[in-house]
């Protein structure tokens, strides 16, 4: 399969995203509350969604100097 930065730069974000639900999950258990109540309330929480945009903002800023490196690297 032929290297893609887009595909794998997408598949970053996803992880990236999965991995806040799962550490949101992880510190909801620990501490002793019911995930799945706070997992609904996970998309209002103010911190999350800005690490959310955040991520997604510095991906279209910095996506062409990335792309041209990374295609620098892979040719």
């Amino acid at each position: 399969m032929e290297p893609s930065f887009r595909r794998d730069s997408l598949v970053f974000i996803g992880l990236y995203v999965t991995g806040l639900i799962a550490v949101g999950a992880l510190r909801e258990v620990l501490l002793e509350r019911t995930p799945s109540v706070s997992l609904r309330g996970l998309f209002t929480d103010p911190i999350w969604l800005f690490h959310c945009a955040l991520l997604i903002a510095i991906w279209f800023l910095l996506y062409p100097r990335y792309q041209r490196i990374y295609e620098r690297r892979t040719s």
